[in-house]
């Protein structure tokens, strides 16, 4: 499943942010594609770690729904094991000491030589997730302001204003720092947007809808 997810995805510019069983996730995908990783308190072993909570369980923001965690599931974990990173430098990881859940010395021994930023607190949730976007966005190369459109994944929704939506010839991010594209046409240069909605604040001067 998660092969056939990513497989679409531009190896050139992609990367991955994955938290607790995400960042064991982000890692097998990075180890695949050769791609830059954000972890953040990645779990090392979960296959070892769930093993023991084989049964039916309920859902944690729905505890009146129940599930059934299978075996199958731990064997499932265990062939996506990776091991140390091949590349560290594609990885930035950051992790708390103060993780209630996971332990931070093996975290950071599965990922010695990469870019490990560790905290001397925190907790598993990284609820001062804020205060890192700055250093991740850094390393993911992934400033904001050159985001746009064009030729992304047709697994990408976009979602116009109305009045963008109207646009002709405009402007948009080239998805890679420092460049813009122009002339751009919804039809021509990329499909129509999926959804069309009111999502813009209204500024005085706007012309109504209607």
């Amino acid at each position: 499943m998660l092969r056939a997810g990513v497989a679409d995805w531009p190896r050139d510019r992609m990367a991955v942010v994955g938290s607790s069983l995400g960042g064991f996730y982000a890692t097998w995908v990075a180890e695949q594609t050769r791609c830059r990783a954000v972890l953040l308190n990645p779990a090392v072993d979960p296959a070892r770690d769930l093993a023991q909570h084989l049964g039916e369980h309920t859902l944690w923001h729905r505890p009146e729904e129940r599930f059934y965690f299978q075996a199958e599931y731990v064997d499932e974990l265990r062939a996506l094991q990776c091991g140390g990173p091949r590349q560290p430098e594609n990885y930035l990881c950051i992790i708390a000491r103060g993780d209630e859940l996971l332990d931070w010395h093996e975290m950071t021994a599965r990922y010695a030589g990469a870019r490990i930023k560790l905290l001397p607190a925190g907790d598993h949730a990284l609820s001062d997730f804020e205060d890192h976007l700055g250093e991740i966005v850094e390393f993911l190369g992934c400033k904001p302001g050159f985001i746009g459109p064009v030729s992304v994944s047709d697994k990408v929704r976009v979602i116009a204003d109305r009045t963008v939506a109207t646009m002709s010839d405009f402007v948009c991010g080239a998805n890679k720092e420092g460049f813009h594209l122009r002339g751009v046409n919804f039809g021509r240069d990329l499909p129509e947007p999926s959804l069309v909605a009111d999502v813009r604040n209204v500024v005085e001067g706007d012309p109504s809808p209607d």
